[in-house]
């Protein structure tokens, strides 16, 4: 009967590209079997008046067919410029860990140069109060023997 069956129009769908049927490919084949039916309904070429009609049906059907097109380069675009901001917000998302534990390493460096550095004065604060404890003791000593009672 029909000298292009709807089966040749799905030929070029192939496992991964269009099979297993998502919507889109769902869609696709609702607007072919759409512009089957219309390309059907169109009247023929006989008469300057159905001419007209055809003509004003076929553009038509073309700015429809735009109108789609347009709509799935939107969807397109958006679906791109979302893998981009997801992609971008990775990307920071790294960046900033990174930086993170570049900050926690500097300030662990940091709080260990300055533990360090305050068990270095503690250190040497002890040692100066021992020295200044002897000092004081000798120097009592040697009031006691002179018989002087400090003050």
């Amino acid at each position: 009967d029909d000298p292009e069956p709807e089966i040749l129009m799905l030929a070029h769908l192939k496992y991964g590209q269009g099979l297993p049927a998502s919507m889109d490919e769902i869609q696709y084949i609702h607007r072919m079997r759409e512009k089957r039916g219309f390309e059907a309904s169109l009247p023929l070429l006989s008469d300057q008046a159905s001419f007209e009609l055809r003509k004003k049906m076929l553009e038509e059907r073309e700015l429809y067919e735009w109108e789609v097109r347009e709509g799935e380069m939107k969807k397109e675009q958006q679906e791109r410029l979302q893998i981009l901001i997801d992609t971008l917000q990775e990307r920071q998302a790294k960046i900033e860990e990174f930086n993170k534990l570049r900050l926690d390493k500097i300030r662990d460096e940091k709080l260990q140069t300055r533990d360090s550095q305050l068990n270095d004065i503690d250190a040497e604060r002890i040692k100066l109060a021992r020295t200044l404890k002897k000092i004081r003791d000798s120097m009592l000593e040697e009031f006691k023997e002179r018989g002087e009672v400090p003050r």
